[in-house]
């Protein structure tokens, strides 16, 4: 076989090897890139897509992470779209409050979880009237 011939070949190979780990690479990346883009959706609604208020002295004595507590607010409200949460001692219970909103649906729905079981507290319906009720009333208390 001719000198020439045998370089081609041998670059022709090489080339072909190269390209297939880069497009294999590639697909990783983009198959990568796909399931964190996919997880950051507003249907799945992660943490950095809504209003967040959990002091960091609270989820220190938490159980249930809010990631695993918004997977449960989520269960209680089929379609629901998490809008807020908070975190706070109501009653001697440290819980998660999520306030979330059903697109088909007035108002919002409030899912309550301790966050140191699990459990679902309670699970409320607040219509629009009850949410600007809920606002005023929030207006008048003063912050401490």
């Amino acid at each position: 076989m001719p000198k020439a011939h045998t370089r081609a070949t041998f670059l022709a190979v090489v080339l072909a090897v190269g390209l297939t780990a880069c497009t294999s690479s590639n697909r990783d990346e983009e198959s990568e890139s796909a399931s964190t883009e996919s997880s950051m959706t507003p249907a799945n609604n992660m943490a950095s897509d809504y209003k967040r208020d959990v002091p960091d002295s609270l989820a220190a004595l938490a159980k249930f992470t809010e990631a695993q507590a918004a997977d449960i607010a989520r269960g209680q409200v089929p379609g629901g779209v998490i809008e807020s949460v908070e975190l706070e001692e109501e009653g001697g219970v440290l819980l998660y409050s999520y306030d979330l909103r059903v697109p088909s649906k007035e108002g919002i729905d409030e899912v309550h979880i301790d966050a140191k079981t699990g459990a679902v507290i309670k699970v409320t319906h607040e219509s629009p009237e009850d949410e600007k009720a809920e606002a005023e009333e929030a207006a008048t208390i003063p912050k401490q």
